[in-house]
């Protein structure tokens, strides 16, 4: 299913509605990003997709959230991106590529440990046997971001009786 495009709209239109012009520079320092912000803080920005959620198809979620994501004009896209994946439905085997190239995307700290956490970590502990050969391949790959979340995907598994990779 193709991106909705008239939600990626709303939500840049809700989070330009919620720019703090005085903490845009501010956090566009302190999180090094190319990206420009429009210094909506997670308070602001969760109230301010609010209504934009409530028309969130779940068959769209997946390319709406990457077209999003890797569409963005300002860092705070990334992190509605990423809410709109948290909001969907149980995420599958077939969101682990989108995952990652978010991941490889948005190569920060913020954005990865995010995904590899909340997201990858929770299909690692479903579908262990099935995603433990691909996680296997980023404990040495090249990029760096896939390397941190071979680390940060176990973080769901402490206490779950599973053993590390």
């Amino acid at each position: 299913m193709p991106a909705d495009r008239a939600l990626i709209t709303d939500i840049r239109q809700a989070l330009e509605a919620a720019a703090d012009p005085r903490v845009a520079t501010p956090m566009r320092a302190y999180m090094k990003s190319e990206l420009p912000c429009w210094g909506v803080k997670k308070p602001q920005r969760v109230q301010a997709l609010k209504p934009v959620w409530r028309r969130l198809e779940p068959t769209a979620r997946r390319e709406t959230a990457r077209a999003l994501f890797l569409e963005a004009t300002h860092r705070e896209e990334w992190y509605a991106a990423l809410a709109m994946l948290k909001r969907a439905p149980r995420l599958t085997l077939d969101d682990v590529p989108v995952l990652v190239e978010l991941v490889q995307a948005g190569a920060w700290w913020d954005i990865v440990d995010e995904l590899a956490a909340s997201r990858l970590g929770p299909l690692l502990l479903a579908h262990r046997s099935e995603l433990t050969p691909t996680v296997r391949t980023w404990i040495e790959h090249d990029d760096p971001w896939l390397r941190r979340t071979s680390i940060l995907i176990q973080l769901k598994h402490i206490g779950s009786g599973t053993t590390s990779l």
